[in-house]
């Protein structure tokens, strides 16, 4: 078959191993063998005159390392190694390098759930057009690279609209898998949970305008949640989870008017938990707990403080402008009443005293007064 160019056997209960021959079918553009049964290693007879497109492999049992060769395939077409998906495998040793090759052309990676080691190479920061990254559930350690926010895919959305000509695409998002089609190129995704991250959250993540799903959850990480975490504006998953975090959860997570899905569980997280817009729809306790300094709702931890200034309607409805304003009145009644109470007392008890001292000073002439009219009495008398 030298002139086949779309070998899709997905779902076949296929076995065994990948025969070396398939790296004779040069015109091969889209080869799909996803959720068999197939082992061993894949093959290392990649070369630069094949022109693949699409290599998708995932949910098989396949071992080894990633072949080299793979970063050999000629650079003659416009689209060579758009997606690569090798998720659901038992694969190992280091993540490669040479996907760096492939920077102006690869859109989807996908190696979730290996024995992946290793850091995430800072070549991959030139993957301009990656809108899909998933390593999640392997064994990768260091830090995220700060470079990531090069990936401008991922800031201004996938601009390459092609028909990539595969059945389906899972990813991981809103807390479920959630398997894509043709629709898969307005997906935009970083999952890099479950793995051995350590350091701080990179600021330059929250460039990602067009990001929809961020899944840093079960890791190593520490410091704070961005403050502009918020300018993620079309997010709908955001899972920090049972990680090292610390400080208070970003007041700016309210204006995500897209977000659905947010766990920020088992972390050091401290202070008041944000409230109103759309966080109000995220009533689930179970997103904060484990972080014991958290306070306020829908935790049943008050904050200092809320005893008396909480005006939330015990309803659950939404507070409205008359209630914000009875509810400053309250506040405002509560704060003038101890002045109040202060200032009338001292009224009623100063003039009692004053008029108490005035008579005690007074008393004496007084007396003086009266034994000198009464001793004019007595000798006018006689």
């Amino acid at each position: 078959m030298p002139q086949l160019q779309i070998l899709h056997l997905f779902q076949n209960h296929l076995s065994g191993t990948i025969p070396s021959s398939i790296c004779r079918m040069e015109t091969l553009r889209s080869l799909v063998l996803r959720t068999n049964q197939l082992s061993g290693e894949l093959p290392q007879c990649w070369n630069a005159s094949q022109t693949l497109c699409i290599l998708d492999m995932g949910n098989n049992n396949l071992l080894g390392e990633i072949p080299s060769s793979l970063g050999s395939l000629s650079s003659l077409q416009e689209l060579i190694l758009v997606i690569i998906d090798l998720g659901g495998n038992k694969l190992s040793g280091k993540i490669p390098l040479w996907i760096a090759e492939y920077a102006s052309t690869l859109q989807i990676l996908h190696l979730r759930s290996n024995s992946f080691s290793s850091v995430i190479p800072r070549q991959w920061c030139n993957l301009t057009n990656l809108h899909i990254l998933d390593l999640a559930h392997n064994n990768i350690s260091g830090v995220i690279p700060s470079c990531l926010g090069n990936i401008t895919a991922l800031v201004y959305g996938n601009s390459s609209k092609f028909d990539l000509d595969i059945e389906k695409i899972v990813v991981v998002a809103k807390g479920k898998e959630l398997t894509y089609g043709t629709t898969m190129n307005y997906v935009q995704s970083i999952d890099l949970s479950a793995n051995s991250l350590v350091g701080e959250i990179p600021e330059e993540i929250t460039s990602f305008v067009a990001l929809g799903t961020l899944n840093l959850s079960m890791n190593h990480l520490s410091g704070w949640i961005p403050d502009n975490i918020g300018n993620l504006q079309y997010l709908e998953t955001l899972d920090v989870s049972n990680n090292n975090l610390s400080g208070s959860i970003p007041q700016s997570l309210s204006s995500l008017t897209f977000l659905a899905h947010l766990n920020v569980s088992h972390n050091n997280l401290v202070g008041k938990i944000p409230s109103r817009n759309q966080l109000e729809t995220l009533d689930d306790s179970s997103i904060y707990e484990g972080n014991p300094l958290l306070c306020g709702l829908p935790l049943l931890t008050k904050c200092p403080g809320d005893d008396i200034f909480d005006v939330r309607p015990q309803d659950g409805g939404h507070l409205d402008d008359s209630d914000d304003e009875n509810g400053l009145d309250m506040a405002w009644f509560y704060i003038g009443l101890g002045p109040g109470f202060v200032v009338g007392f001292w009224v009623v008890f100063g003039t009692i005293l004053i008029k108490k001292v005035v008579e005690a000073l007074l008393l004496p002439v007084i007396g003086e007064h009266d034994r000198k009219d009464r001793s004019f009495d007595c000798i006018e008398s006689d």
